[in-house]
């Protein structure tokens, strides 16, 4: 039997559409086991909901405070490139620092009311409280991360 030009290129197409749908079967399937973690945390019992969410705040809590650490030390340093700048860059240098330094401060706020806010509903938790705590955690993070992000492209930048 001779392979023609056409032959090869059906079996070419047959390679790529198995191809294909075996990729989108993993996807649906790592989908899916995605979706039934989720499931299975809203199917705990009250009991084991509530030490499930201490343990995820206390776990979030150790990530920022962590943030805020290296935040403090980009401060840190910052200043101290502001301390020790030119006449030119000093002034700008100074409302950079103000700037992040009262956003920290917020951020350090934001997070002990939210603390607050979570110990006294700790013992009461539903599905909707840790849907709210989810979506503050990651903002928070995010909100840090972009916070640092923007302190260390100053403090780089206060080098030229």
């Amino acid at each position: 039997m001779k392979f023609t030009s056409a032959n090869s290129i059906g079996s070419l197409f047959i390679v790529l559409l198995m191809m294909i749908t075996c990729t989108k079967d993993k996807d649906e399937t790592y989908d899916d086991e995605s979706q039934n973690e989720i499931e299975r945390t809203f199917e705990l019992s009250e009991g084991e909901l509530q030490a499930f969410a201490v343990a995820d705040w206390n776990k979030f809590r150790k990530q920022a405070t962590a943030l805020l650490n290296i935040t403090e030390t980009n401060l840190k340093t910052l200043n101290f490139r502001t301390v020790n700048a030119g006449a030119t860059k000093k002034a700008s240098l100074e409302s950079a620092y103000k700037s992040y330094s009262r956003k920290y401060e917020s951020l350090k706020q934001t997070l002990e009311r939210q603390s607050a806010i979570f110990k006294d509903q700790s013992t009461n938790l539903d599905q909707s409280m840790i849907k709210k705590n989810a979506q503050f955690k990651e903002q928070y993070i995010q909100d840090l991360k972009q916070l640092n992000i923007k302190l260390e492209h100053t403090i780089d930048s206060s080098f030229q």
